[in-house]
């Protein structure tokens, strides 16, 4: 199955788990203001893997604060695919994001179109559509130096997000 910080290994069976789809979920989770507090400390945790984990865990919660923002976007720097992966899912969950943290979502975007890291590509381009009102003119002019990587932008800022299928 596919593995990824914010999936359980009950939930390691699903093909594809897609950030777009974690997002419609309708019931909103619940917990308490300590355990969030301890969350949102714990998303800036020295330890990549509780800082990530913690992320996400906050983000499902909906939970997010000014300071896990700032975090999520620390995040977006890191060498580290699942540290990445945390801040831009806890962006993608978000309606809006500042304009500071769109030049970091955009070098990320071109991290990923340069190390070929399609799933990243595809994450970044739905958050993309969620963001913009025209997100082909931006994926343009953030690309325009760089046509090897235009056509892949469009194309994945083009695709229907993936669906979940459950195998057993």
């Amino acid at each position: 199955g596919i593995r990824d910080i914010c999936v359980s290994g009950v939930q390691t069976c699903a093909l594809p788990i897609s950030t777009v789809e974690r997002m419609a979920v309708k019931h909103r989770p619940v917990a308490n203001e300590a355990i969030v507090g301890r969350l949102r400390v714990l998303a800036d945790h020295r330890d990549d893997e509780i800082s990530a984990k913690a992320m996400c865990t906050v983000t499902r919660l909906r939970e997010l604060d000014e300071n896990t923002i700032d975090i999520a976007a620390n995040m977006l720097e890191s060498q580290y695919r699942h540290v990445i992966y945390a801040g831009a899912y806890a962006f993608s969950t978000l309606d809006s994001i500042p304009d500071h943290v769109l030049k970091l979502i955009n070098r990320a975007f071109v991290r990923s179109l340069q190390a070929c890291d399609y799933e990243f590509v595809a994450m970044f381009a739905q958050a993309y559509k969620r963001w913009l009102d025209d997100p082909e003119s931006h994926l343009q002019n953030l690309l325009q130096n760089s046509t090897e990587y235009l056509p892949v932008a469009l194309d994945a800022l083009n695709q229907e997000p993936a669906q979940v299928v459950s195998i057993g």
